[in-house]
C-alpha cells in the first residue's frame, strides 16, 4: 500500500480512471486502505526494490512450555530489529505430515520465523542468536526465493476446510499481553488453528496517519486468530471460540478496530470499519459520495457515502 505508484481503476459510473499522487488524488488517497469501496482495480504499478535472488528465514520451533520466555526474547528484538529483519510469532500444532516427525504430530507450539531482505549468509549470521531463545524442536530455517517465503503456508490451508480469521492491532507487546497470548494459545479450538503475532511498527509507523486511508500507523503489533477445522460439526464451537477471544482481547488490549483483511463475518461491521479508520473514516465517506453515491461497491467493509 505505501508503495503503490498508480493504479487504473473502473468506477461506479463505468469510468476507467488512473488514480496517482498526481491525478485523482482524493481517490488514490482513499484506495489505499479501503480500495474494495471506490472501484475495481484493474492494474497497479508499485515502487520495488532490489533483493537477493534468495532469502535467509529462521523458523525454529519451541515447544509451547517455553513460550512466556520464547515471547519476550521476540519482543525485546523485534522492536529493535532494523527494518531489515521481518518478524512473526506463530501459535499452532505441528501439522500431521511427512515434513514433520511423527511423533511431533499434533504438538503445540511457537513458531518464530525471522526473514531477513539482505544478503543471506549474512542473515543467517545475525540470525544465530534465535536458536539460543530455547530448545528447538525442530529447526525450518534456509534460504528460499521471496515469492516462495509468501506461498510457504499456502498448503497448510486447502480448499475444502473451514476459517474464520479475525484480527486486532495491539500499542505493544507487554508482558501482561504475552502471558494472556500464551494462556489463549492453549484454547485454541483446533490443532489447525493459529495465532499470528505480526511485528509492525518500523516503516508504516514513519507515514503520517492521514497519509492513506489506513490509520493505525500507532499500532505495534497485529494479532490474527486464523481459526481453522475440518469438520463441519466443529462449526459453531469455532466461531463462538473466535468471536469471544476477540472480544475478550480487544477490550484489555486493542486499540480499537481491525485489521480489514480478517474481519470474520463482518459482525457488527459498521462500528468495526469506522473504528478501524478512525479520523479518516468522514474523508472517506466524502469520496465515496463523489465516487460511488449509490453504494454500488457494498459488498465489502462498506463505508456509506456521506
Amino acid at each position: 500500500m505505501d508503495n503503490l505508484r498508480s493504479v487504473e481503476i473502473v468506477t461506479a459510473d463505468g469510468q476507467v480512471r488512473t488514480a496517482s499522487e498526481t491525478e485523482n488524488s482524493d481517490l488514490f488517497w482513499a484506495i489505499r486502505g479501503a480500495g474494495s469501496n471506490f472501484g475495481v482495480v484493474t492494474s497497479f504499478e508499485f515502487e520495488v526494490y532490489p533483493i537477493p535472488r534468495e532469502l535467509y528465514s529462521a523458523v525454529p520451533l519451541f515447544t509451547m512450555d517455553d513460550a512466556p520466555a520464547i515471547l519476550r526474547k521476540y519482543r525485546d528484538f523485534a522492536e529493535s530489529a532494523p527494518d531489515d529483519f521481518a518478524p512473526a510469532a506463530i501459535f499452532w500444532s505441528v501439522p500431521a505430515i511427512p515434513d514433520f516427525p511423527e511423533e511431533l504430530h499434533g504438538t503445540p507450539i511457537v513458531a518464530i520465523q525471522i526473514a531477513y531482505t539482505g544478503d543471506p549468509a549474512e542473515g543467517e549470521e545475525l540470525l544465530k542468536p534465535v536458536f539460543e531463545w530455547g530448545t528447538p524442536l525442530v529447526d525450518l530455517s534456509g534460504s528460499a526465493p521471496y515469492v516462495a517465503m509468501q506461498n510457504g503456508f499456502d498448503a497448510f490451508f486447502p480448499a475444502g476446510w473451514f476459517y474464520y480469521w479475525k484480527s486486532l492491532l495491539l500499542k505493544s507487546a507487554t508482558d501482561d499481553v504475552i502471558d494472556t497470548l500464551c494462556e489463549v494459545a492453549h484454547t485454541r479450538p483446533s490443532p489447525q488453528s493459529l495465532l499470528n503475532f505480526w511485528q509492525l511498527g518500523g516503516a508504516i509507523s514513519r507515514v503520517p496517519a492521514d497519509a492513506t486511508a489506513y490509520v493505525r500507523r500507532d499500532a505495534g503489533h497485529m494479532l490474527s486468530l486464523d481459526t481453522t477445522w475440518t469438520d463441519p460439526r466443529d462449526t459453531d464451537r469455532c466461531i463462538a471460540w473466535a468471536r469471544q477471544t476477540w472480544s475478550t482481547l480487544q477490550e484489555k488490549f486493542g486499540l480499537g478496530g481491525a485489521y480489514l483483511n480478517f474481519a470474520g463475518f463482518g459482525e457488527e461491521k459498521e462500528a468495526l470499519v469506522r473504528a478501524s479508520y478512525g479520523q479518516n473514516y468522514a474523508r472517506l465517506a466524502e469520496i465515496k459520495r463523489r465516487y460511488d453515491p449509490d453504494n454500488l461497491f457494498r459488498m465489502n467493509n462498506n463505508i456509506k457515502p456521506a
